[in-house]
C-alpha cells in the first residue's frame, strides 16, 4: 500500500477522504464520511456536509499552528443525529478524525491513514431542518474547557444516571463528591437513603431530560416519597401575550409585552463572592396587575439573596401572611 506522501506527489491522485470516528459518553460507536466507505473494517456513512479542519491557524491564541476547535456539519435530514442527541447527548463525545486516499469507483483505501484530530464535542451549535453543527474542542488546546460549561436550553443539562453504579454515585457524588457528572441530577431511587421515583418497583434507566420525564422521575420538584428533589436543569418559556382583566375592569386586553432577556443557549453566569449582578429573566408575565418574573442568578449553590432592585427601586422580601401587592416582593 502506498503511503499518503507518494501519492500527494502524483499528477491524478485518488480522492483525499476524512473519516470521522466517534466515541458516544454512552460508549457507543458512530463512524462519519463525506462519503459511503468502508475504513479499518467498518462502514462510514456519508454524513459530513462541511468541515474547517483544514483552517489552520499559525500563531493563534492558543499559541497552536493547527487549529483549536473542528466545526462540522452533519446531514439530518433523517432526524437520526437529532435523536442521538434526544437520547445521549451529543456533549462529551470524543472524536478522531483519520485522513487517507480513496478509490470512490471501487470503494477501496489506497494509501496508509494517519490521525489529524482528536477532540471532545460540545453541545449542538445549530439544528435545523436538514443539517446539525456540532464543535469539538482539541485535546491538545490550551483552552479545551469552555467557560459557562452549561448554556440556557428548554431540556436538562445534567447527566442521567442509567446504572446501578452510577445511580450510587449521583447520591453523594462518590469519591469525586459534587463534581461527578452524575451528582447534579442526583437520582437515586433504588439505592439506600436516595431520592426519586421508582417504575413498577424498578429504577428508570434512561431520560430524554424533558421536564415531563423530570416530574415523572420524582427529581422536579419532589418525588412519592416527598423528599426535595428541585434537580431540573432547563428552562421552558411561556407566551409573552396573554389576555388578563385589570383590577376594577369589565374588559379584558392584552397584558404588555414583557421581555425575556434570556435566550437560548446563552450561557448560564458563574458568580462567586458577594457582589451585584445584573440577573437574566428568562420568565416574565403581567396579568394586568402585577408582573411576575423570575430570575437566573447563578450555577451552583447560591447562600441568599440580601437585596433585589428592579427599576431603581428595592423590592422587599416576601412576609408569609402579609398582602404585599402594594410594594411587590422576592422569594
Amino acid at each position: 500500500m502506498a503511503t499518503i506522501n507518494q501519492v500527494k506527489q502524483l499528477a491524478e491522485a485518488d480522492t483525499p477522504l476524512l473519516f470521522f470516528e466517534c466515541v458516544l459518553p454512552s460508549g457507543e460507536m458512530q463512524y462519519w464520511s463525506s462519503h459511503s466507505m468502508v475504513f479499518n473494517g467498518q462502514p462510514y456513512s456519508a454524513r459530513v456536509l462541511k468541515h474547517n479542519l483544514f483552517d489552520l491557524q499559525l500563531s493563534a491564541d492558543d499559541a497552536m499552528d493547527g487549529i483549536s476547535q473542528l466545526s462540522v456539519v452533519l446531514a439530518n435530514a433523517d432526524s437520526a443525529i437529532s435523536e442521538l442527541n434526544t437520547e445521549i447527548g451529543l456533549k462529551g463525545t470524543q472524536l478522531t478524525v483519520y485522513f487517507a486516499f480513496a478509490d470512490l469507483p471501487s470503494g477501496t483505501i489506497t494509501t496508509e491513514s494517519t490521525t489529524l484530530f482528536r477532540g471532545v464535542a460540545g453541545d449542538p451549535d445549530e439544528i435545523t431542518e436538514d443539517a446539525l453543527t456540532l464543535t469539538f474542542t482539541n485535546k491538545l488546546s490550551l483552552q479545551r474547557i469552555p467557560l459557562p460549561e452549561v448554556r440556557i436550553q428548554r431540556s436538562c443539562a445534567w447527566n442521567f444516571p442509567a446504572s446501578p453504579d452510577q445511580r450510587a454515585e449521583a447520591l453523594n457524588g462518590g469519591s469525586l463528591g459534587r463534581y461527578s457528572r452524575y451528582y447534579r441530577c442526583g437520582y437515586s431511587a433504588d439505592v439506600a437513603g436516595g431520592v426519586g421515583n421508582l417504575s413498577s418497583g424498578q429504577a428508570f434507566t434512561s431520560c430524554d431530560y424533558s421536564r415531563t420525564q423530570c416530574i415523572e422521575r420524582g427529581m422536579f420538584s419532589r418525588d412519592a416519597r416527598g423528599n426535595v428533589t428541585k434537580r431540573f436543569g432547563g428552562f421552558e418559556y411561556v407566551p409573552s401575550l396573554i389576555t388578563v382583566r385589570t383590577a376594577g375592569a369589565t374588559t379584558t386586553h392584552p397584558s404588555p409585552l414583557q421581555e425575556n432577556s434570556a435566550k437560548y443557549n446563552d450561557p448560564v453566569p458563574l458568580v462567586y463572592g458577594t457582589g451585584w449582578i445584573k440577573a437574566l429573566i428568562i420568565f416574565s408575565r403581567n396579568d394586568g396587575n402585577l408582573t411576575h418574573m423570575e430570575a437566573l442568578l447563578s450555577m451552583g449553590t447560591i447562600q441568599g439573596v440580601m437585596k433585589v432592585v428592579v427599576n431603581d427601586i428595592e423590592i422587599p422580601q416576601a412576609v408569609p401572611g402579609h398582602d404585599m401587592t402594594a410594594t411587590g416582593w422576592f422569594s
